[in-house]
């Protein structure tokens, strides 16, 4: 039990996960950025083994930043966020829609914010898939 209590707390102090500050009532993540990034793209179709650097070539210049989501084992989950420092990157950045990298055609679109998805009335409800369960499990 103590082992999986110390996988446990060694994994949650690696989570990038978005948490309250408090003090300005503001969302941030651990790494103290704001997940509400004024000019990020979000890229998906990525080939399981593109890094950070990869994404960073094919947008060139102007990038601050680019995070490729992997999941608890770091296995890439086929999608990245890239920062840009100013618009006129950022446009140049989704011309890049349908490029290929790692034999895949990557598909770039603006990031939706928190914020923006608020605005425009949409939900920030998640799903959530069970799998596995007996046939003798009803809706209710």
């Amino acid at each position: 039990k103590r082992k999986r209590d110390e996988a446990d707390t060694a994994d949650n102090e690696h989570a990038k996960k978005p948490k309250l500050d408090e003090g300005a009532g503001a969302v941030t993540t651990e790494d103290g950025r704001h997940p509400d990034a004024k000019y990020s793209l979000f890229v998906s179709n990525l080939a399981p083994a593109v890094t950070e650097e990869d994404v960073k070539k094919i947008f060139e210049s102007g990038v601050s930043e680019a995070r490729v989501v992997r999941d608890r084992q770091g296995a890439s989950k086929g999608f990245a966020y890239v920062d840009f420092e100013d618009e006129e990157s950022l446009t140049k950045g989704l011309t890049q829609d349908g490029v290929k990298l790692g034999g895949r055609p990557i598909e770039v679109t603006r990031s939706k914010t928190l914020n923006s998805l608020q605005s425009q009335g949409g939900s920030t409800e998640q799903t959530l898939y069970v799998s596995g369960l007996g046939t003798n499990v009803t809706r209710e």
